[in-house]
């Protein structure tokens, strides 16, 4: 188990990050940026994550460009 100590440390980093974030314009809000630091945590490559995030978003890009000259 945790201790108090660690805790606050981890919270305070957290707290840092977060400033970071926010000072780089990331537009990560507390919770997407809480993922991505478990993400790093667990090892998980995060190059992938941002492969498959871009495939989602280009195929939803198209199916809304395909939707709005359907009807519009």
């Amino acid at each position: 188990m945790a201790s108090n100590k660690s805790i606050v440390n981890d919270k305070e980093a957290f707290q840092c990050l977060l400033e970071i974030s926010n000072l780089l314009n990331t537009g990560l809000d507390e919770e997407t940026l809480s993922c991505c630091v478990r993400l790093c945590e667990e090892g998980n490559y995060i190059s992938q994550y941002k492969l498959f995030l871009t495939t989602v978003y280009m195929a939803h890009s198209i199916c809304v460009y395909t939707l709005y000259h359907i009807f519009f």
